[in-house]
């Protein structure tokens, strides 16, 4: 072999040594898309999603009248508001309404409607109080806020129970869009105030092979960056926002005469200790973790967030339950 060509396999040697690192660094990249991100980037199809559709109040909402089966098992059915329960109905005579907002976990992600912790906590204190659930799957505090400001009125609460998702409600709240919907947001202005902004909320235009770049018909790199493209500005990172939008939630608990309950579904210190003894906190710590800090998979399940399971919203019921009773009295 001759020099030159000697010389030139060397040069493409040295070359593929060179581009080895971006090569596998843009597919581990593409890997951890898939594995985090890839329902949501997936392009998409023809039919509506069956359960939520956009909504210009809160960004997205369940469909009302929904009646089907999931691919996780569960039935999902849904009242004429748009809620998981029954029909929402005032109080009873002599009665008084329990309100719990949340997310995933509230709404009862992979299990039946009647094992979610709020029914069960509905028939203990069934003699007594009229149970309302409002969590909506990946609903923020800046949109539990809003649900409580609309409906907490009505249902005469004596106690509001904010559900909290450390890992991901701060983030949320930070946010102006959650993959295909904007969302409302909040802002603190100069008074330390809240004050609404994300209006009028921006409906995502859904990622479909024929309207992105080629190259993001191939990758989820770049089909996240064309996603980012056509999401509302995000707002400023704010660490005391959180707080201060769990505190406007107790706050609107005290103006209809409730008491406010936060339900963490796991320890926060930082929060906590950001809000303060004002707040009465419940966490469920010893439900989703075991001692190591490791999930505890016979009380959540072990993928899609960790959600309770039948036997976890058992435990998370009694804690609530054991709470109510002495804040009743009963």
């Amino acid at each position: 072999m001759s020099s030159s060509r000697r010389a030139r396999y060397g040069c493409l040697f040295r070359a593929l040594l060179l581009l080895a690192p971006l090569l596998l660094l843009i597919i581990g990249g593409e890997m951890f898309l898939h594995w985090r991100l890839g329902h949501s980037l997936a392009f998409a199809e023809d039919e509506a999603d069956p359960v939520f559709r956009f909504d210009p109040e809160f960004g997205w909402a369940a469909i009302p009248g929904t009646d089907l089966t999931l691919e996780t098992g569960e039935r999902v059915r849904t009242n004429s508001t748009g809620f998981r329960d029954v029909e929402f109905t005032a109080p009873a005579p002599g009665k008084s309404g329990i309100l719990f907002i949340g997310d995933s976990y509230t709404w009862g992600y992979q299990v039946e409607r009647e094992q979610r912790f709020s029914n069960l906590v509905s028939e203990r204190f069934a003699d007594s109080h009229r149970t309302y659930n409002f969590g909506v799957t990946g609903y923020a505090t800046d949109q539990q806020l809003l649900l409580v400001r609309k409906y907490a009125a009505a249902c005469r609460p004596a106690v509001v129970i904010l559900q909290y998702c450390n890992w991901n409600d701060d983030h949320d709240n930070l946010s102006s869009a959650q993959g295909l919907y904007g969302k409302p947001y909040f802002v603190r202005n100069e008074a330390g105030e809240l004050e609404q902004r994300g209006l009028p909320i921006a409906e995502i235009e859904p990622l479909r092979a024929d309207n992105v770049p080629w190259l993001s018909r191939i990758s989820l790199a770049s089909r996240w960056l064309s996603l980012q493209k056509r999401r509302p500005p995000a707002p400023p990172k704010d660490p005391l926002v959180t707080p201060a939008l769990i505190k406007a939630v107790a706050k609107e608990a005290e103006a209809v005469g409730a008491e406010f309950l936060l339900v963490l579904v796991h320890d926060a210190p930082k929060l906590e200790a950001a809000l303060g003894d004002d707040i009465s906190i419940l966490s469920m710590e010893s439900v989703s973790r075991l001692p190591s800090g490791e999930w505890d998979l016979t009380n959540t399940f072990p993928d899609r967030g960790n959600h309770w399971t039948p036997k976890g919203n058992r435990l998370v019921a009694d804690k609530i339950s054991a709470e109510l009773t002495r804040l009743f009295g009963e």
